[in-house]
Formats: structure tokens, C-alpha cells, sequence
């Protein structure tokens, strides 16, 4: 019996405003078997393996892949393949937009990776804020 793949949970369509969104579908096996799920980026039109989860003992349950490294305000499309063994099921295609990026200071980029730009230098960021306000904090009370 084929595995049921009957809820996509998200993302389905429209802006995500994410960049690693968590990729979920709702399965089920009529005959209790476990069921293997595999995602698939479909952007290009040939898809290629996101990752895989499992159900066990026909479900009825969810399964899950993080996609990450995408991109900014761009269009995605993925799919889901449930094999239990015996049969497999596949969704349809489905898309999502990945949102703007963030408005983010200049000086955040010098020297980064775009890895490390919301860790490393968001720490940088953070600390010359903090000496900034040291600084005037410290000059405010010298002016009294």
C-alpha cells in the first residue's frame, strides 16, 4: 500500500522571510511500515537531496528536514517522496519566497563571510554599541 502524504505543513507558498526554513509534511502507512521521507530542491528543475526523516510503524506522524544556506528574496521549490519499503508517494511541487534581507550596517561586512555575519560580527556590532554609549554615558557625567 502506498504511504499516504496527505498534509504539507509548511512552507507552502508565499514569503517565508526566512533563510533556513524547516521543510515539514504529515505521513501515514495503512499497513504499519516504516516510512522513509526525502526532500528535494526542485529550484532548478532537477532536484537534488535536502535530507531525509523517518516515521516509524506507519505513523501517523511528521518528518522534517532543515534547508539551509538559501538565499535572500529568492524562489524556491521543493518536494517530498514517502517510501515505506514496498511503494513510494510524491507530493506535488510546492514553493515559497525567501524575505528581504535585513537592513544591516555597512561596516558589518567588512571582512565577513555571509556565514558569519550574524554571529562574529553581530558580536562586533554589539560591542562597539556598548563603548559608544560608554563613552557618552562617561562624557554626560564629566559635563555635570
Amino acid at each position: 500500500m502506498l504511504p499516504e502524504v496527505f498534509k504539507i505543513l509548511r512552507p507552502v507558498l508565499g514569503p517565508c522571510f526566512i533563510i533556513a526554513p524547516l521543510l515539514k509534511v504529515h505521513v501515514s502507512d495503512i499497513n504499519g511500515q516504516d516510512i522513509m521521507i526525502s526532500f528535494y530542491d526542485n529550484s532548478t528543475g532537477s532536484p537534488i537531496l535536502i535530507g531525509t526523516d523517518a516515521v516509524y510503524n506507519g505513523g501517523p506522524g511528521n518528518a522534517s528536514v532543515s534547508w539551509s544556506g538559501l538565499c535572500y528574496n529568492t524562489i524556491y521549490q521543493w518536494f517530498a517522496v514517502a517510501f515505506d519499503g514496498v511503494c513510494n508517494a510524491t507530493t506535488p511541487t510546492f514553493s515559497f519566497t525567501t524575505g528581504e534581507a535585513p537592513l544591516i550596517p555597512f561596516f558589518l561586512f567588512l571582512g565577513a563571510s555571509e556565514e558569519q555575519i550574524f554571529g562574529y560580527n553581530l558580536l562586533i556590532l554589539i560591542s562597539v554599541l556598548g563603548i559608544s554609549i560608554a563613552l557618552i554615558t562617561q562624557k554626560l557625567r564629566k559635563s555635570k
